[in-house]
C-alpha cells in the first residue's frame, strides 16, 4: 500500500472514532459524509469516509481512508465545504496546519456543511454589519461582558440551582439589551449565534474526542473563549460588537442545554429555526415581564455601573463609512465584477483589515492574498482593497429555495486599469464582460463571461 500520507493518520484517527462522533450531534454522521484533508505540498487528497461502495477514483490506505488517484493543486483555500473531489463529496482542510490540532477547523465547518443540507433555514451571516441603534455603545458593551461572565458562572455551577440562577441573570440582563437594539440585529445575532456557536461546540467537542483531551480540560476551553476581551479588539466596530463573540456564547450555549432541559432541543433547532437562546428560554419556560424585570434590576445595579464606565475607555475606530469613502478617494478606479454561483462558497483571505459595510457587504483594505477557486473559476488577488457583497458563505433561504446559491460580486479598487476594459474617451462608466484580467496584483480567469462594471471615480 506504500507509506502512509502525512494526512493519513489524522484520517485514521477519525474512521476509527466514528461511531463517538455521531453522538456529538442527532443525525450528524461526519464519517458517513465524508471528512478529510488536502496535502498543501503534494496535492493529494486523503479522506476518512464510510460507504457501502469504494469511492471512485480513491485507493484505500486503511479501513474507511482513502487516497485520490489523482492531485488536485488547484485546491488553495483553507477549507471546502461540501465539494467534490471527482464524484465523492467531502468537507476538506489544508494539511498540514500551523494548528497542530488537524480536527477542531474540519469538524466546524463540516458541521456547516451538515447545516446546509438539514437545518429549516439557514440565515447565518457571520459577515453582517451590527446597527446598536439607539443604544449607547458602552452600555452595550458593559452588558454583552456581563453577559459571557454569567454563562463562564452557569459552566463553573457545581448545583442545578446555582447554574439556573446564573442563567437566569443571563437571559434576564440579554433580554434587557436585545430591547433596546433593533429587531433587525437582534435576529442577526440569534441566528449567527446558533449557526457558528453549534458549529464551534461540534468542532471543539470532536478534537476533543479525538485527541483525548479531559471534561475539565474541555470545558476551561470552553470558559476561556468567554473570558476573551473581544470589545478591545483591533477590528471594526461589527467584529467588536457582534462578529467575534456570538461563536464563545453559542458554544457555551450548546454545551449548557442539555444540563437544563429534556427537550428535543437539536430538533427544534433543526426543524423549526429555533435559535439557541429562545431554546434557553423554553427551557426554564420564563415570561417575557419576568426576564425584562431581572434585567432591569441588574442595569440598575452598581455593578452594572462599573461597567458602563470600565467601557467607556474604549476606543473606537472611525466609521464603516469614512472608511469606505477614504479608500474610494485614495483610488482612480472602481471594478464590480459578478461572480457565478458556488463562487461564495468558500474562499481564502489572508491579511488586511475587515469593515462590514451595509447591505451584508464586506471591505477587505487591503488584502494581502484572496483566492477562489472552482470548477470553471479561478481568482487570485494580491495587494488589493476589495469589496465582496452578499458574501455569507451561506446560500440566502430565497435561493436554497430556487435550488440555487447565491453569487457574488466582488469590487476591485484599482489605480491602474487593463486596456482592454478601459471606457471610451469621455466616459466614467462602462459596462462589458470578461473571461480573463490579468495586471498587477490581479489574476482572474473564466471559462464563462462575467458581467462588469467599470466606474472612474477619480482622476
Amino acid at each position: 500500500m506504500g507509506c502512509a500520507t502525512t494526512a493519513q493518520q489524522p484520517a485514521e484517527e477519525i474512521y476509527q472514532h466514528r461511531e463517538i462522533l455521531r453522538t456529538m450531534w442527532p443525525g450528524y454522521d461526519p464519517v458517513a459524509r465524508g471528512v478529510g484533508f488536502y496535502n498543501s505540498s503534494d496535492g493529494y487528497v486523503t479522506i476518512a469516509l464510510e460507504a457501502d461502495t469504494p469511492p471512485s477514483h480513491f485507493s484505500p490506505l486503511s479501513p474507511g481512508v482513502w487516497r485520490s488517484h489523482d492531485v488536485f493543486p488547484q485546491l488553495r483555500q483553507s477549507f471546502y465545504i461540501n465539494t467534490f473531489i471527482q464524484d465523492t463529496r467531502a468537507t476538506l482542510v489544508a494539511y498540514p496546519l500551523s494548528d497542530p490540532d488537524p480536527f477542531t477547523l474540519l469538524f466546524h465547518e463540516d458541521f456547516h456543511g451538515y447545516q446546509l443540507d438539514s437545518f429549516a433555514t439557514r440565515e447565518g451571516n457571520t459577515l453582517a454589519r451590527f446597527e446598536a441603534g439607539e443604544m449607547p455603545i458602552n452600555t452595550l458593551v458593559a452588558a454583552v461582558r456581563m453577559e459571557r461572565s454569567l454563562l463562564i458562572a452557569a459552566l463553573e455551577a457545581e448545583t442545578q440551582q446555582s447554574r439556573e440562577q446564573a442563567l437566569r441573570n443571563y437571559a434576564g440582563l440579554r433580554v434587557w439589551r436585545e430591547a433596546q437594539l433593533p429587531a433587525s440585529t437582534v435576529m442577526i445575532e440569534r441566528n449567527n449565534e446558533t449557526h457558528e456557536g453549534t458549529a464551534s461546540w461540534i468542532g471543539h467537542r470532536a478534537a476533543k474526542l479525538l485527541l483525548g483531551r479531559t471534561e475539565d480540560a474541555f470545558l476551561e476551553q470552553r470558559k476561556s473563549v468567554l473570558e476573551f476581551d473581544y470589545e478591545a479588539m483591533e477590528a471594526s466596530t461589527s467584529i467588536r460588537l457582534m462578529t467575534a463573540r456570538v461563536y464563545s456564547t453559542g458554544a457555551a450555549l450548546t454545551e449548557l442545554l442539555p444540563q437544563v432541559t429534556n427537550l428535543e432541543w437539536h430538533t427544534l433547532i433543526e426543524d423549526r429555526s429555533t435559535t439557541l437562546f429562545e431554546m434557553l428560554i423554553l427551557a426554564f419556560d420564563w415570561s417575557s415581564d419576568f426576564l425584562e424585570g431581572v434585567g432591569q434590576e441588574i442595569s440598575n445595579s452598581q455593578e452594572f455601573a462599573r461597567a458602563i464606565n470600565t467601557a467607556s475607555t474604549l476606543s473606537w475606530p472611525e466609521s464603516d463609512e469614512a472608511v469606505l469613502a477614504r479608500v474610494e478617494s485614495e483610488h482612480r478606479w472602481k471594478l464590480s465584477i459578478d461572480m457565478p454561483a458556488g463562487s461564495e462558497g468558500g474562499f481564502s483571505a489572508v491579511g488586511g483589515t475587515i469593515t462590514q459595510l451595509t447591505d451584508h457587504a464586506l471591505l477587505l483594505h487591503p488584502v494581502q492574498q484572496y483566492d477562489v477557486e472552482t470548477d470553471n473559476l479561478s481568482v487570485a488577488l494580491r495587494n488589493r482593497y476589495i469589496v465582496l457583497k452578499n458574501s455569507a458563505h451561506l446560500r440566502t433561504s430565497d435561493n436554497e429555495e430556487n435550488g440555487e446559491a447565491s453569487g457574488r460580486v466582488l469590487t476591485l479598487y484599482l489605480n491602474e486599469m487593463n486596456d482592454s476594459l478601459r471606457c471610451a474617451d469621455g466616459e466614467t462608466v462602462c459596462e462589458g464582460s470578461l473571461t480573463e484580467l490579468t495586471q498587477r496584483g490581479v489574476d482572474i480567469q473564466s471559462e464563462t463571461q462575467l458581467p462588469y462594471r467599470l466606474e472612474r471615480i477619480n482622476q
